[in-house]
């Protein structure tokens, strides 16, 4: 009974560290954590794995437009020449004020009127 409980155990940590390690391919290239600071006035960009041909695409809310702007978003291929590939879509910033921004990403279909079905929050404090 002991050896089965440690086996089970075992799987879930080495399952865990798998995840955390190697993550899903449609994560954050900025992996963690979830905050980043950046100076007034500086440019970044956040990176994020979508598949086009599901139809849904990611989109993001930004929680103090005063703070963060959004400049600028691309798709770009992956792989050149392939139907259906994932695209790399790239949202870049700048930050205006000091302060703290909340960026909310949802993977969405545009036009449709259903719940995203990922989210994913990052906090960007501008210094």
């Amino acid at each position: 009974m002991k050896k089965k409980i440690f086996m089970m155990l075992l799987a879930v940590f080495i399952l865990i560290i798998y995840e955390t390690t190697f993550g899903n391919p449609d994560d954050f290239t900025l992996k963690s954590p979830d905050k980043y600071v950046i100076k007034k006035g500086d440019f970044f960009q956040i990176k994020i794995l979508e598949n086009n041909s599901s139809g849904y695409t990611w989109a993001v809310e930004i929680g103090d437009k005063d703070t963060i702007e959004l400049i600028e978003e691309e798709k770009k291929d992956i792989e050149k020449n392939k139907k259906g590939a994932d695209k790399l879509h790239i949202f870049k910033f700048k930050g205006l004020k000091k302060g703290v921004a909340i960026l909310t990403f949802s993977l969405e279909k545009k036009g449709e009127k259903i719940e995203p079905i990922k989210i994913k929050t990052v906090f960007i404090e501008v210094t």
